[in-house]
């Protein structure tokens, strides 16, 4: 029997709703986030309920397993821990726009690491750590 692995994003949190980059602060679930995971559930958007999920250990991906898996055992892995932004970590794009940092890392086409961050490439080093652990 083989297994299948299905990818679910957190629901919303106000850091989102605001367009900033939330990576490692814990938010959790902002109302809008919540209502929308319960919409998508009740239109059967998600897939038949497993026994276990394996979550991010932050609180926003945490609520949206119980929200849409209530029944199911979490097991945290760190290493699905999302992107260290390093400090763009909760700003916007208003916010960073005409500094030079942030320029040279979207001129870079997003590869270069965040500065006192990861980089892309880190980050699904680290998540695929996760996997064979």
């Amino acid at each position: 029997m083989g297994m299948k692995l299905t990818f679910i994003r957190h629901g919303k949190t106000q850091g989102n709703l605001e367009s900033r980059y939330v990576g490692r602060t814990d938010q959790p679930l902002c109302a809008e986030g919540r209502e929308e995971l319960l919409t998508r559930k009740a239109a059967g958007e998600y897939p038949a309920a497993p026994l276990i999920v394996f979550v991010s250990p932050l609180l926003r991906c945490r609520e949206s397993a119980s929200i849409i898996f209530p029944n199911a055992l979490q097991i945290p892995v760190a290493e699905f821990t999302e992107c260290d932004f390093g400090v763009f970590e909760m700003k916007n794009y208003e916010e960073l726009d005409g500094d030079p940092v942030y320029q040279a890392w979207i001129d870079s086409g997003g590869t270069a690491p965040f500065p006192n961050g990861e980089s892309m490439s880190q980050m699904k080093a680290r998540v695929l750590r996760g996997f064979y652990r």
